[in-house]
């Protein structure tokens, strides 16, 4: 077949396998650098333990279609991977009429990580933006905090 293509064809064939590859490898960087992010803020986050949320927007590349009745949540993976724990779960909406949410607590030794799946509405029905946001605080701000 190749010996059927013409001089220019081969060059043309040529500049689009370049692009092609170029885009891909800028593309995987990209996901790298932001996989490398989080994984050095939710460790800075563990160590830190100040009871604060941190959100990761682009955590979910993709829209949601509807809500799922089983969400996966990246960050809950990656404390799990750290040895953390779920402890509970659960899932609501924030009143009145606002985003619909995952929530997670997880446990590893004396540090407790809340995380919870966002989802945000969007100008399109049933189609919802995710983000994601932990905080971590150690074991006497978690008591007091769920003493009611």
């Amino acid at each position: 077949m190749i010996d059927k293509l013409k001089p220019t064809q081969i060059i043309y064939f040529a500049i689009v396998i370049f692009i092609v590859s170029f885009f891909l490898s800028s593309y995987n960087a990209r996901n790298g650098a932001e996989e490398n992010f989080v994984q050095k803020s939710l460790q800075f986050i563990i160590e830190n333990k100040d009871n604060q949320y941190i959100e990761f927007p682009f955590i979910h590349q993709n829209i949601s279609e509807g809500i799922p009745m089983k969400s996966h949540l990246i960050l809950d993976s990656l404390l799990k991977e750290k040895g953390f724990v779920e402890l509970s779960s659960g899932r609501g909406n924030y009143p009145p009429r606002g985003p619909r949410i995952v929530s997670k607590i997880l446990k590893k030794a004396d540090c407790y990580c809340e995380v919870n799946l966002i989802y945000y509405s969007t100008v399109f029905e049933n189609k919802y933006e995710m983000a994601e946001r932990v905080k971590c605080m150690d074991e006497a701000d978690f008591k007091k905090e769920n003493s009611n």
